[in-house]
C-alpha cells in the first residue's frame, strides 16, 4: 500500500500536462488532460453542491462510451470493495 501511495504521489508537486486517477477498478482507465478538467464548475446534485470536470461531457465518454446508455449485463462491472467482511468464521 505505502509503495502504490509512492507511486501516485511521486509528481504531486509538478506540473504536469497529464493526471491520472488510480482507485479504479480498470486500471489506467483515468488519464485525463489537465485542461479537460480544470477548472472544475460547481452543481446542484441532491440537494448537494459538488464539483464536476471542466469538460463534463468528453470526460464521462472517454470513462464510459456511451454514458447515456446501459451497457448489456455482461458488460458491467462493479468498484473493490474497500472492505470485504465474510463476518466471523472458524
Amino acid at each position: 500500500m505505502k509503495k502504490g501511495e509512492g507511486v501516485a504521489r511521486k509528481y504531486n508537486s509538478s506540473q504536469t500536462q497529464r493526471v491520472m486517477y488510480m482507485n479504479q477498478s480498470k486500471m489506467f482507465s483515468e488519464i485525463f488532460d489537465r485542461n479537460d478538467l480544470l477548472p472544475t464548475r460547481r452543481v446542484d446534485f441532491d440537494g448537494q453542491k459538488i464539483k464536476i470536470p471542466k469538460e463534463t461531457d468528453k470526460y464521462l465518454a472517454a470513462h464510459y462510451g456511451d454514458y447515456m446508455t446501459l451497457p448489456p449485463e455482461d458488460k458491467r462491472y462493479n468498484h473493490y470493495p474497500a472492505i470485504l467482511d465474510f463476518g466471523k468464521y472458524k
